[in-house]
């Protein structure tokens, strides 16, 4: 199918001249899918396989479960239709019934999901604020601290007309440096001050309209509506938030210049203490392209360069080269944020004003969050320092505990790998010479009972493995008899019954190992000529191996 974009491109980008642009992606993208798809139908073609022949074992008349059919619908995309098509001439019915079950508790479970997601609920008094005019001025791209006059007051949804200390409100003022919440920026915090009161601001929020909302709890004093008031943004936070924000805009550019134009942003988030950027990708980005991102960015930080403001018209920024993001709303007048030479991009957010002031940017994580979307952890100035001291502390600790130098600390690590893989190798080779050399005497010592040999031994500390291996060596060696051993490791037992197979049709190890799990507190069972064991009780290991005479 993806041959088939070439011709749709062709036809199509007269109306969409971005189709030319993006060809090579879009029939890449689309592969992609198709190879995934086939995969998919692959691997649902081997369920169903499995399952037919699991019914055909059972005869005629056999039904092909709702459930399965389901399962083949939902997750490998088998249409019913499709299902009933493979299996036709099997002589094995679908269950319509059961898939029809199925897919309605499924309806039932996505509508219930859906219910619960989305936008959340506007508080009518919000609502009641904007109609009736009410909005708030922003003025925190030029200022952080300003004056002015409590509007509204609101507590559980209601609007009150004054709060006292300790209460939790929400407060709308007329003018305010605080950034709410949008964009994928966090709000603001900070405080509203009189001459007798405190309110600290937790979040910043933007719920209808132009209003801004500062959500809190009264510190000191009482507040009204009507009240003169200064507000402070916290400047360190705000610092932060804005150092990430524009590390973003450099990331965005630097992954384009890197993985190429097709590279959209699909989500972010900002923060003082991290940024996370989402971006549209079809395929895994190695670690040597992340560096290479990641070196890009801290080189536009050490050249300083301004990031510039600009409000304009929406035609006017975007015949200007602006990226707007897919999915944002953007009114007729929109801000723009410009590092020369960089990138350009519609912008709401709060930002530096030189590059430099990022200090240091570090991709601390990087992976797939769902098709064709990647997600980057980041951290910038001192944050993105402290995580390298910190990987470097780390580094230094291990470097101790291996007795080398961090530099040497790789290799020194694979050698000790290597040399735990030779000795385990060992280890094992010498358990089964042991063991090999003890059968001659066990074999010696057996006790005869109606003319069947029986060995029954505790061993010290094998793992059950190792028990196995070395029952099958004893049986080997006892033509015609029952091999009864057992262990103990953590305080648990471990019992092996094995029955030579001339006498199987009368001695049966499943049945003979039920009565000495019972003794340690376990259960057990297995083949005819072999079956296993285990209980709590390891201080009855001895107890439970003399029960074998009493099947024999």
């Amino acid at each position: 199918m993806f041959k088939v974009a070439d011709v749709v491109v062709d036809m199509m980008a007269g109306a969409y001249p971005e189709l030319k642009e993006n060809r090579n992606f879009i029939a890449s993208v689309i592969k992609a899918e198709e190879k995934k798809f086939i995969e998919t139908l692959d691997q649902g073609l081997k369920m169903l396989n499995e399952q037919v022949s699991a019914l055909k074992k059972q005869g005629k008349g056999t039904i092909l479960s709702g459930d399965v059919v389901f399962k083949l619908y939902d997750t490998y995309g088998f249409p019913l239709d499709l299902t009933q098509d493979i299996i036709k001439g099997e002589e094995i019915e679908v269950d319509i019934v059961g898939f029809e079950k199925a897919m309605t508790k499924q309806r039932e479970q996505s509508k219930a999901a859906w219910k619960g997601s989305g936008d959340e609920k506007v508080a009518d008094v919000y609502l009641k604020l904007v109609s009736d005019g009410i909005d708030s001025k922003f003025s925190g791209y030029e200022q952080l601290t300003s004056k002015s006059k409590i509007v509204s007051i609101v507590k559980d949804g209601k609007k009150i007309k004054s709060a006292k200390s300790s209460e939790e409100v929400e407060i709308v003022v007329e003018t305010t440096p605080f950034y709410a919440e949008m964009g994928g920026q966090v709000g603001d915090t900070g405080t509203i001050e009189t001459d007798s009161s405190l309110f600290e601001v937790k979040n910043t929020e933007n719920p209808a309209g132009k209003l801004v909302v500062h959500g809190g709890v009264v510190e000191k004093g009482s507040i009204n509506v009507g009240d003169e008031i200064i507000l402070k943004v916290d400047p360190n936070l705000r610092d932060k938030t804005e150092a990430n924000h524009s590390a973003t805009h450099l990331l965005h550019a630097a992954l384009r210049g890197v993985l190429g134009d097709h590279v959209k942003q699909a989500g972010s988030l900002v923060s003082p203490k991290r940024l996370r950027f989402d971006y549209a990708h079809y395929s895994q980005v190695s670690k040597n392209e992340l560096n290479i991102v990641e070196d890009k960015v801290n080189e536009e930080i050490r050249k300083n360069r301004d990031v510039i403001a600009k409000t304009l018209s929406y035609d006017e920024a975007i015949k200007g080269g602006a990226t707007a993001l897919f999915g944002e709303k953007y009114g007729d007048e929109v801000r723009t944020i410009n590092i020369p030479d960089v990138s350009t991009e519609l912008c709401g957010g709060t930002h530096t004003d030189t590059t430099g002031e990022i200090g240091f940017f570090k991709i601390v994580h990087e992976g797939s969050i769902s098709s064709g979307v990647r997600r980057i952890d980041a951290l910038t100035g001192d944050l993105a320092v402290k995580y390298i001291r910190d990987e470097e502390t780390i580094l230094a600790e291990i470097a101790e505990v291996l007795k080398t130098t961090p530099k040497d600390a790789t290799a020194r690590v694979e050698k000790l790998l290597s040399q735990v893989k030779t000795l385990t190798k060992e280890v094992e080779k010498l358990k089964s010479g042991a063991s090999t050399l003890s059968v001659s005497d066990i074999v010696e010592n057996a006790e005869e009972r109606n003319g069947i040999k029986v060995v029954a031994k505790v061993i010290d500390d094998m793992d059950p493995k190792s028990l196995r291996e070395f029952s099958d060596k004893v049986k080997d060696r006892l033509k015609k008899g029952v091999v009864a051993l057992g262990s103990v490791q953590g305080g648990k037992a471990i019992l092996i019954v094995s029955v030579t197979k001339n006498i199987t049709n009368t001695h049966k190890a499943g049945e003979i190992i039920k009565g000495m799990a019972e003794v340690v507190g376990g259960k057990g069972g297995g083949r005819p000529d072999m079956a296993q064991a285990g209980g709590p009780n390891g201080d009855k290991i001895g107890e439970a191996i003399k029960k074998v005479f009493d099947g024999v």
